[in-house]
């Protein structure tokens, strides 16, 4: 994936992010799908961040998402993950993404 087209890798995260607002809007939120796509979005995040040129990158702006921003109480999740990384790096522990 890290030699994905630029073209190529934007639409697929235009995509989920799609899949995402969709999943918002529409008042039915499918869970599976939308940890699924989470989990996507931040494996194409990491790879965009971590392989591309930087002049090759999908621009951070494009992994945020106003539906999720504006409309998910996402602070306690937060608060979660925050206490969880702590005590993984308290532990000497590798920390863990999007579970």
């Amino acid at each position: 994936m890290a030699v994905m087209p630029f073209k190529m890798m934007h639409e697929i995260v235009m995509q989920l992010q799609n899949v995402l607002t969709h999943n918002i809007i529409s008042g039915v939120i499918n869970n599976r799908l939308f940890i699924e796509a989470v989990k996507l979005l931040d494996t194409f995040y990491w790879l965009n961040f971590t392989f591309k040129d930087t002049n090759d990158q999908i621009s951070k702006k494009e992994f945020h998402n106003d539906a999720v921003n504006n409309n998910l109480e996402l602070k306690p999740l937060m608060d979660q993950w925050a206490n969880r990384t702590k005590v993984q790096v308290r532990n000497g522990v590798q920390i863990t993404h999007a579970n």
